[in-house]
């Protein structure tokens, strides 16, 4: 039942804006997948040696391929799989070898549905980490959006033009320097320049809003301060409003913008501007 969904995504998507990550077929919460074994149990771990769990996967995405493209919506679909393994296009370093073997069984699976079905991937390049005969594989055909720091860019320009000449995007994943009040705010306006330099397919942050101590206890960050395990709030793009003094006299209907919020408008107004001076001379220029 796609009814929930698509009423929350049809907004954004009649505006031309935001890929989005097709939904996965692991439960996190359950611990589980959605379909079934041979004996009507849930299946707990893939199986990709077994055709009936292969054929489920298969069924899946084709169900979620059948339907995008009837709405009209599956250029802005990826896959972005994750499984009980717990790394797999997040980080699969973190699995060793393993982890690049495993991401590519959900590649393939997935492409076997429809090869334009596109696959993202955190933190992966488009060279091995390591030698083959340690297990390390080149996952190039098998990820389409290359998600990776914006340094791995600046220190390797022709690597990832020579992926978006085969129609892969790149784009900047946010875990080393994704929070927007402990660093400097001109890193984050010159991100946008970045993007247009390098035609950066999006940017994402990690940990957005994981406000939590070094005890995984969560804080608000509008109103205290805190060693934070993931930065103190780099999501937090706006204030409250109402919140703000103890005073209730004192308070203001919000939400109130904050410098992050103006300086990221800033960043995507010279992306814009960038945009059209390149229309009316040349990339080059």
């Amino acid at each position: 039942d796609f009814t929930a969904a698509d009423a929350e995504m049809a907004p954004f998507m009649a505006a031309g804006q935001s890929p989005f990550f097709l939904s996965d077929p692991w439960d996190t919460g359950e611990e589980r997948y959605s379909f079934r074994d041979s004996k009507g149990r849930f299946y707990t771990a893939a199986a990709f040696d077994d055709p009936l769990f292969v054929s489920k996967v298969n069924q899946y995405y084709t169900t979620l391929r059948d339907h995008y493209t009837a709405r009209g919506w599956p250029d802005k679909a990826m896959a972005y799989p994750s499984d009980e393994t717990e790394w797999v296009a997040d980080e699969p370093l973190h699995n060793g070898p393993a982890g690049f073997q495993r991401l590519q069984q959900w590649a393939r699976a997935i492409k076997s549905v429809d090869p334009a079905l596109r696959v993202s991937a955190a933190s992966v390049l488009p060279i091995p980490p390591g030698p083959p005969e340690r297990g390390w594989i080149d996952l190039t055909g098998f990820v389409d959006d290359w998600q990776v720091v914006a340094d791995e860019v600046e220190r390797n320009p022709a690597l990832f033009r020579a992926r978006q000449a085969q129609d892969e995007t790149v784009s900047f994943y946010l875990n080393d320097y994704g929070d927007a009040i402990d660093y400097k705010a001109t890193l984050h306006r010159a991100l946008a320049w970045d993007a247009f330099l390098y035609q950066i397919y999006s940017i994402g942050g990690w940990a957005a809003a994981a406000w939590i101590d070094d005890d995984l206890v969560p804080h608000s960050p509008w109103t205290t301060s805190f060693n934070g395990v993931y930065g103190h709030g780099g999501g937090a793009l706006f204030w409250p409003g109402y919140h703000i003094e103890d005073d209730p006299s004192l308070n203001i209907d919000g939400p109130l913008p904050s410098l992050r919020l103006k300086l990221l408008r800033e960043a995507v107004e010279d992306f814009d501007y960038l945009t059209l001076l390149a229309a009316i001379t040349s990339d080059a220029y």
